[in-house]
């Protein structure tokens, strides 16, 4: 899509951060119809289709999974904050950019990262890290169970 951009006369002597900022909205303008994106989600590859529902069936299956069983207080799922990141992960199957798509999974993983150093500051323990933090994403994914999750992340890596 970049090339026809590029070689065409109003474009050829753009900055690069000014032709990724203009390719970013015209993506953006492209994909804000519905029609567009579920068009495109719905033309995935039958295997890959197939291995989208099999993962839904599978982060249904593990709804068993509790806090204790990944050794994650029960403080953190009940945290506000892990209501807002479930929220936000579920909100991925309502906006149509795949740059959306991405915002709400980095502010999802940032509120969870930002509660758990909250409630280490709290407990006096130190900075959360990647071990703190692996464990609560998974179950906060669980329990959101986010729509479409594998077809979205290949959306989004197109």
């Amino acid at each position: 899509m970049e090339s026809p951009f590029r070689a065409h006369k109003l474009w050829r002597d753009a900055a690069e951060d000014e032709m990724l900022l203009t390719l970013d909205a015209l993506e953006a303008y492209i994909l804000s119809d519905p029609a567009v994106v579920a068009s495109v989600l719905d033309n995935m590859p039958p295997a890959m289709l197939e291995r989208d529902e099999r993962l839904t069936r599978r982060m249904w299956c593990l709804q068993f999974i509790r806090a204790e069983h990944l050794d994650v207080s029960k403080e953190c799922l009940t945290h506000p904050a892990a209501i807002i990141s479930r929220r936000l992960l579920q909100r991925m199957g309502e906006v149509p950019s795949p740059q959306e798509k991405l915002e709400c999974i980095f502010r999802a993983a940032r509120v969870v990262f930002r509660m758990l150093n909250e409630l280490a500051n709290r407990n006096g323990r130190p900075a959360a890290s990647a071990d703190d933090f692996l464990p609560v994403w998974i179950l906060v994914v669980l329990r959101a169970q986010p729509p479409r999750l594998l077809a979205t992340m290949e959306y989004v890596s197109m």
